[in-house]
This record gives structure tokens, C-alpha cells and sequence, in this order.
């Protein structure tokens, strides 16, 4: 076998794995649950679902956490009640 032909089959080999391992994970974990009270909802852009909760009466008022794994709503908790 050439030796491109095996680096294509071993590459192929990798990302198949990669999506398997990727398949499995997104299949058991389970959906985060926001700790925040109020109506939740969701509204769609073009870049996907972007997740908010409205609460209270006054003015709107847009808390923003990072792209950071682990970043959530969690980090307002406090600034929301």
C-alpha cells in the first residue's frame, strides 16, 4: 500500500473515531436546567438558539457571561434575584 494511501486511511480512521467519541457524548449529557427564576425562553438567530429568561417589571436589562467552558447564567445568580 502507498504510503499516501495509508495516511489518508489512518486520518479517515482518526476523524471517524473523533465523531464517534463526539456522537457519544453529546448522547449522555444531560440538558443543563437554568438556575434562574422567571419565563424562559428562546430566540432563534441565524447563528442558532440563544437561551434568555425574563423577570420583573422594570427596564430590560441583558446579562452577558463568557465562552469560557463552564460559563452560565449560574454567574449572575445572585444579580438576577
Amino acid at each position: 500500500m502507498k504510503r499516501r494511501t495509508k495516511a489518508a486511511l489512518g486520518a479517515a480512521s482518526v476523524l471517524t473515531g473523533m465523531y464517534a467519541a463526539n456522537k457519544l457524548i453529546y448522547k449522555n449529557t444531560p440538558k443543563l436546567e437554568s438556575v434562574l427564576d422567571g419565563d424562559k425562553k428562546y430566540f432563534n438567530t441565524k447563528y442558532g438558539q440563544t437561551f434568555y429568561v425574563k423577570n420583573g417589571d422594570g427596564e430590560p436589562l441583558i446579562f452577558v457571561h463568557g465562552l469560557a467552558s463552564g460559563m452560565s447564567s449560574f454567574m449572575w445568580r445572585k444579580n438576577f434575584e
